[in-house]
């Protein structure tokens, strides 16, 4: 149901998973129509935020998100040129949890670098190396130290290729955010290694 939370505002929890969510069919984003017809509806803009959306989660949410800029109703008085949608930030992680299926920069990987399916797994696997821990500089050579270094780096471009495959779907035509959208790194690496924010769009 829709609740009261802060400072008055209505919110409401969804319990669903998100790769069966439609927007359009979200009541509280939804307001009537007085066009005679019994039901018809238009859909309320809105910004777009999370924290932390593992993996898969994050294409199945832009998926999500790109179904409600197509398909929803503009309420009158706005623009079909902005997506419904206007914008959001969305803090990437887990990128090893990502699934070619979902992948929504799949033409960016392919049509750009030549990435398929199989080098896309190779992608998701290398990318964990970021969470490889530091060793001890007193129980570990230079060598092992360098090579545990080598590996954090392999691992954040793999992550930073996954992730403009995403940035190119939302500056595509059919995501609709052109160079509104970017990637932000947040914080040091040194405080964690999932510090790239992925921001699109503007104010409702």
């Amino acid at each position: 149901g829709v609740f009261v939370g802060f400072a008055g505002l209505p919110f409401q929890r969804l319990t669903i998973d998100i790769k069966d969510l439609d927007l359009t069919a979200v009541p509280s984003l939804q307001r009537p129509l007085n066009t005679g017809t019994t039901g018809a509806v238009s859909h309320r803009p809105f910004l777009s935020v999370s924290k932390h959306l593992c993996g898969v989660a994050t294409d199945l949410m832009l998926r999500c998100m790109n179904h409600y800029n197509h398909s929803g109703v503009v309420p009158d008085g706005l623009s079909r040129d902005r997506p419904l949608c206007r914008g959001g930030a969305v803090a990437l992680c887990c990128h090893h949890l990502c699934k070619w299926r979902d992948y929504v920069g799949k033409s960016f990987l392919r049509n750009e670098l030549g990435i398929g399916a199989t080098d896309f797994q190779r992608l998701l696997n290398f990318s964990h190396w970021t969470a490889i821990k530091n060793p001890d500089p007193a129980d570990s050579t230079t060598t092992e130290q360098q090579t545990v270094e080598l590996k954090q780096q392999i691992g954040r471009l793999c992550k930073r290729i996954i992730d403009f495959g995403r940035l190119a779907f939302l500056r595509s035509t059919s995501g609709g955010y052109g160079q509104s959208a970017r990637l932000v790194h947040y914080c040091s690496a040194a405080i964690t290694p999932e510090n790239c924010l992925l921001v699109f769009g503007g104010t409702c």
